[in-house]
């Protein structure tokens, strides 16, 4: 996974700039185009649009899907997987670098 071209590891936590609008893309090797990852996100703050989603696989690679970065201390959880895929997660956390 990488957000705003930074990878970030399965349940790590992302500290970023409080209300700042970020980029996530997934990367899964060898999944064939057309396969659909399911998204979801958890917490206390809404780092998505929705809290349900799901987004397709094209050259290994999902589009680019905006977050949104919680208030200070905040933090917002996002979920993935699917039938091709190995799913996992992360934390984003609005923190004051």
């Amino acid at each position: 996974m990488y957000i705003d071209g930074v990878e970030i590891g399965i349940r790590d936590t992302a500290d970023m700039v409080p209300g700042k609008k970020v980029q996530l893309k997934i990367m899964t090797p060898g999944t064939p185009d057309g396969a659909v990852i399911y998204c979801a996100t958890r917490g206390r703050f809404d780092i998505t649009q929705t809290t349900n989603f799901e987004v397709t696989i094209t050259n290994g690679e999902t589009p680019q899907i905006t977050l949104v970065v919680p208030t200070q201390g905040g933090s917002g959880d996002f979920y993935y997987g699917g039938h091709l895929t190995k799913g996992g997660s992360f934390k984003l956390r609005g923190w004051a670098i």
